[in-house]
């Protein structure tokens, strides 16, 4: 111990003489560690650490699925319930609708749209949370007449209620009826996505006995000892009994809740991971080169200090100290960025996937991270100084010695090394170059990618009329009828529409075409809209008409189309005049429009058709308004004064304009692309910094040489072309790695790319032009000093 103090206090003393050498060293370092501790710190919070319930890893979510679907989709009521009654593998099996359940706050100061969710009463058992204040529900609330009950979330309690000791037992009206809180969640609380309330599902009668409408994601707790698999295997032949068809095709299976809540963002972190590692290695190459090019200045230093009896051992002890002090520094650092970056990190994240998950939601650096970075700054200190320790500690004494001695065969071997640690880092800087490069071109095609509307200048708002006046059918299509009258004539509109908010899927059948069974059906999107919606967004009419004033209740049923619906069930066919069989309903297709994509612009259109809301209408629907000119959002304090004309306790809210709805769609892509070109910029800089550093050293040790050239009439172009050819010879061969490792790896991307493939030949040559460019900027800085040498200055050179 008494000795390893002495080398921290030597450490110390060597660094404070070269601050230089130290600050690059430790910057360096932190940039590598900061970045990796920050990435860490998400993947850890989303991937690594179960989900903030109790036993988690018990937890899993069923979903109907078949081998030839490009889809899964929920469960129906009564499947449900065959599942919950008549299975060995669960504890308990749960269950929320997939609908959600908007609900609108009256009676108490303004109107307030809530996000909601109905659940099983034992849902919350299933997950293992308490509420922090009352209670969740009674098995006795989860039934019609019954369930006039609700669980608050804290955020809600806070911000309407102002944090009320005596919430629990206060009722208030929901939808036009009145709730009584039972419950307040605890803060941190958070499941499927933000929600303010809960309330029971209560099935009717008819309802448990309902096969066919699929809204139901059951959430089920495995018993002890029962593997994934063995539920899986049972929950699948148990399904498969159920429909009386032991090989049907369509079944029941189940997946860890986790990995359906992180599903989206999986292969996104473990790529950035993978990327930011690299940039770690990079810098570890560099520091290697910068202790390498230090050694071999210090060579007289050690030489004396093995003469007086110090053993390769010591030398080696002593060296590596230093390096851990510096990797030390770079760690403190390090944690300094990621906090800072940790925030940007989780903003780039889906909402949806913050708004579940309470460790990401309030992700700060932790234990974990902490330990993470302690962990990495050990083994940057092996990586980065053990091969450098162990080359500087192999003394020559009789050569160090010498005064004019320039290093011998050992200043051969550190020169070798450095070259390779240079090529090392050029070929994995040429990866995340090209790694980059691709989801940059796949961004910006993704970014020009026509969605099939045009959404500049539309504003949308979400509207869900609740209550005794809006409980039959002609009471809702009046209320949104007059809504339509109103917004359309507001100075600066030209257009209004609606829209259900609810994207659902339905089986389609042709008339006219030979009959197919219901579950072979395909399926297509489908929405209610009104007659004005498709010019509000600016979907274009292929063929056929618009819905008009004679498309309502009692008149011909009536469906418009898209053409991705058109190509497939009507290929060479007129679809116009044909019907379509949707919900048992025979509908005569009168239009046919442009495809469109929704929520995702890296999918193709999805087959999709349209029926008016006056003939089925939907509650809660989307307002869609075009305006003339300018922002669209200052259209909304008008359209809110319309809506309170006609009922001033309906709410509207969620005020956005579309393009900001398609930039959202795009958070995903512009994260991943914005992060892997920072650290691909980011290596190409330590790959530059790398190669001037070696051909600074190289210069300096050769200085002697080419004195002897220049003396001997050499031209300051042959003094270029000696310097720069080197170190574009080992540029070459690091680029040339790069490119045969990207070629590989890159298939990694597929996940991240759209609208071509991952070796795109433009793409890999641009960026191997790129780094021979950084390169070749960083060889000409010495190799110009090179030019500049004094002859006689050269020749006295040692």
């Amino acid at each position: 111990m008494r000795t390893l103090l002495q080398d921290v206090r030597y450490g110390l003393r060597v660094l404070a003489k070269s601050p230089g050498f130290t600050l690059v060293a430790v910057l360096t370092l932190a940039l590598g560690i900061g970045a990796n501790a920050a990435i860490f710190s998400v993947v850890n919070a989303v991937l690594l650490r179960p989900l903030a319930y109790q036993n988690a890893d018990e937890l899993v979510a069923l979903y109907n699925t078949n081998p030839r679907a490009e889809f899964e989709w929920p469960l129906a009521p009564a499947g449900y319930l065959e599942l919950k009654g008549h299975n060995n593998s669960f504890a308990d099996v749960a269950a929320l609708s997939n609908k959600g359940w908007p609900a609108n706050l009256t009676g108490a100061g303004e109107p307030e749209r809530l996000q909601g969710f109905q659940v099983s009463a034992n849902l919350f058992r299933v997950l293992g949370v308490s509420a922090a204040r009352g209670r969740t529900f009674l098995d006795e609330e989860d039934r019609p007449g019954s369930n006039r009950v609700v669980v608050i979330s804290h955020e809600l309690w806070q911000r309407r209620f102002g944090g009320d000791p005596a919430i629990v037992g206060k009722t208030f009206t929901l939808n036009g009826e009145p709730h009584t809180v039972v419950g307040v969640m605890p803060q941190d609380f958070r499941f499927v996505s933000k929600t303010d309330v809960w309330t029971p599902l209560a099935f009717t009668p008819e309802e448990t006995h309902d096969a066919q409408s699929s809204y139901l994601v059951p959430v089920a707790r495995l018993k002890d000892g029962v593997t994934l698999e063995q539920a899986r295997a049972e929950v699948e032949n148990l399904t498969r009994r159920h429909a009386g068809d032991p090989k049907a095709e369509q079944f029941a299976t189940l997946k860890p809740l986790q990995s359906i809540m992180t599903e989206s963002v999986r292969a996104m972190l473990l790529i950035l991971f993978a990327a930011v590692g690299l940039v770690l290695l990079i810098a570890c190459a560099n520091v290697a080169n910068l202790l390498l090019a230090r050694g071999g200045a210090r060579r007289r230093e050690l030489a004396v200090r093995a003469a007086l009896g110090a053993g390769r051992m010591r030398l080696v002890r002593q060296l590596l100290v230093e390096s851990a002090m510096l990797a030390a520094a770079g760690g403190i650092a390090g944690l300094l960025l990621a906090s800072w970056c940790t925030e940007f990190l989780v903003g780039g994240l889906p909402e949806n996937l913050v708004a579940a998950n309470s460790r990401v939601a309030g992700l700060r650096l932790d234990a974990w991270a902490l330990a993470f970075t302690f962990g990495l700054s050990l083994l940057t200190t092996v990586v980065f100084g053990l091969v450098p320790a162990l080359q500087t500690s192999r003394v020559d004494l009789n050569d160090a010695l010498k005064e004019g001695g320039r290093g011998g065969s050992q200043g051969s071997r550190q020169s070798r090394l450095r070259s390779w640690l240079v090529v090392a880092e050029t070929a994995l800087a040429m990866m995340l170059l090209v790694g980059a490069g691709l989801t940059v071109k796949s961004f910006w095609r993704l970014n020009h990618t026509d969605p099939g509307f045009d959404p500049s200048g539309v504003l949308t708002a979400q509207v869900d009329p609740s209550g005794e006046r809006y409980k039959e059918f002609e009471q809702v299509v009046g209320f949104y009828n007059q809504l339509l009258e109103r917004v359309g004539s507001v100075p600066g509109v030209t257009h209004v529409g609606l829209i259900n908010s609810l994207d659902a899927t339905m089986p389609v059948a042709v008339d006219e075409h030979a009959p197919v069974p219901k579950e072979e059906r395909p399926q297509a999107g489908s929405n209610q809209v009104s007659p004005d919606y498709f010019r509000a967004l600016g979907v274009p009419l292929r063929a056929g008409r618009f819905f008009d004033a004679r498309d309502v209740k009692g008149s011909t049923p009536v469906v418009i189309i898209d053409e991705t619906l058109a190509r497939k069930q009507f290929p060479g066919e007129d679809p116009l005049g044909k019907h379509l069989t949707i919900s048992d309903t025979s509908r005569e297709i009168v239009g046919v429009v442009g495809a469109t994509r929704r929520y995702d612009l890296t999918e193709q259109p999805f087959p999709r058709l349209y029926v008016p809301y006056t003939q089925e209408n939907w509650w809660s629907m989307t307002l869609v308004v075009r305006a003339q000119s300018g922002d669209p959002l200052r259209l909304a304090p008008a359209v809110r004064r319309e809506l309170a004309a006609i009922d001033k306790d309906q709410p509207i809210h969620s005020f956005k304009t579309l393009d900001e709805s398609v930039a959202e769609w795009m958070t995903p892509q512009r994260f991943s692309t914005l992060l892997l070109a920072s650290f691909a910029a980011l290596a190409a800089l330590l790959a530059a910094v790398g190669i001037y550093g070696v051909m600074s050293y190289s210069v300096t040790q050769r200085t002697h040489e080419i004195g002897v050239r220049v003396a001997l009439g050499a031209q300051a172009r042959d003094v270029l072309r000696l310097v720069v050819g080197r170190g574009m010879l080992l540029t070459l061969a690091g680029v040339g790695l790069g490119l045969a490792g990207a070629f590989a790896l890159t298939r990694l991307l597929r996940s991240l790319l759209f609208g071509f493939g991952e070796s795109d030949p433009l793409t890999f040559a641009l960026v191997a032009l790129l780094m021979i460019l950084v390169a070749l900027l960083a060889c000409l800085v010495p190799a110009r000093r090179a030019t500049k040498v004094d002859p006689m200055v050269a020749l006295r050179y040692e």
